[in-house]
């Protein structure tokens, strides 16, 4: 097992009315046996690229990173941007209440994913002075949908109740036991983040990143913890790149997104 410290807080809300089902706002078409936005990044030694996951439960915000961190890295460059922990844990003060305060254990209370989601959506996180990526959200009905949702919109971020097992990330990549410690909810809710995926047959095998590390995820694994997965399409970095999904207008799209 890593000697990373598993921290979750991930406080799971389905999305409110007003946030569209992907495969109803784009048109995507049949998804490649493959895809990978991982490879463009160096993962470096856990906990490297834990941005502070191992230490408090921001891991809501986390993965909203590390989705950036790969978009960007494929588009604009290896490694381009690379956010921080000291980025995270800002992020996770603006969206708790009271405001998280790393010197404050009491305030290490988790995200409400849906709350989070409506900033990305609305406000944006803000990548350098040029850039802030405000994305237009979506929902993704079934894992079914996420390689097609991965190969034409981006690394997705999907919301599991973790059971104490997957503290060992091995056991991600297992069929759930029966023991105790496979108990849906016994470690806590968690954030996650895929951009690399696979079809044996026609299942999706999807790769998570978490902690700051990559793990393949068994299907019965991903399906017996999964709360909900959400698509954050990102204007600012695909559309200049000729990357918008057919049928999608941004303009109509993004003018949704501000009656959340």
């Amino acid at each position: 097992m890593s000697a990373v410290v598993r921290h979750t807080g991930a406080n799971y809300r389905p999305a409110p009315k007003g946030v569209p089902h992907l495969a109803a706002a784009v048109r995507l078409p049949e998804a490649p046996t493959e895809y990978d936005w991982h490879a463009a990044c160096d993962w470096g030694t856990p906990p490297a690229n834990a941005l502070n996951n191992d230490s408090s439960g921001n891991c809501v915000e986390v993965a909203a990173l590390q989705r950036l961190r790969m978009l960007t890295s494929n588009i604009w460059g290896r490694d381009s941007w690379t956010p921080t922990g000291a980025l995270a844990w800002s992020l996770y003060t603006a969206n708790t209440d009271p405001p998280f305060n790393p010197d404050d254990p009491s305030t290490d209370n988790g995200t409400d994913t849906a709350q989070f989601m409506a900033w990305c959506a609305t406000r944006g996180i803000r990548l350098n002075e040029q850039f802030e990526d405000v994305v237009f959200w979506c929902t993704i009905g079934s894992v079914a949908e996420a390689p097609a949702a991965i190969a034409f919109t981006g690394p997705v971020q999907i919301t599991l109740n973790l059971p104490a097992a997957a503290e060992d990330l091995a056991n991600w990549g297992k069929t759930p036991g029966t023991s105790a410690d496979w108990k849906a909810g016994s470690l806590g809710g968690h954030r996650v983040v895929s951009g690399k995926y696979r079809l044996d047959g026609t299942t999706p095998i999807l790769t998570a990143v978490t902690w700051g590390e990559e793990q393949e995820m068994h299907p019965d694994f991903l399906s017996a913890y999964l709360l909900g997965m959400d698509a954050a399409l990102s204007r600012t970095i695909l559309e200049p790149v000729g990357l918008t999904p057919a049928g999608l207008d941004w303009d109509a799209a993004m003018a949704t997104m501000h009656r959340l």
